[in-house]
């Protein structure tokens, strides 16, 4: 029998211990909290006009840039159907033109075929 009383109070003073680490461990499951600030508050207005060249492509190469820009809540980018004019070079933007329409910034660009399906 005292082989037995023995075990017992082996299991009685680890008995304390388990219960206060499973209230630890409870205790330590908090949930997370992100609380924003601040932000901006007058994003950049650009527009982003269709690539050239994009036709035969199935990636909108000005649709993915818009929406990554837009995503940033760093830019106001213009409705694509907004879009007027469609330079190809910077050459051909007619910036008073852009400025009336309250875009500050355009972005323009052209696609081409590398070869080898790139």
């Amino acid at each position: 029998m005292t082989e037995i009383h023995a075990i017992r109070r082996r299991l009685l003073g680890v008995l304390p211990v388990l219960l206060a680490l499973l209230c630890v461990a409870t205790a330590a499951q908090a949930q997370l909290r992100i609380q924003i600030t601040s932000g901006v508050t007058d994003p950049i207005p650009i527009a982003i006009v269709p690539f050239a060249g994009n036709s035969g492509s199935r990636t909108d190469i000005a649709q993915v840039v818009s929406q990554d820009l837009a995503g940033s809540g760093r830019f106001k980018v213009m409705p694509q159907g907004k879009v007027a004019a469609t330079p190809a070079h910077a050459a051909e933007v007619v910036a008073a033109d852009w400025k009336a329409a309250g875009e500050d910034y355009v972005v323009v660009g052209r696609m081409s075929d590398a070869g080898g399906g790139q």
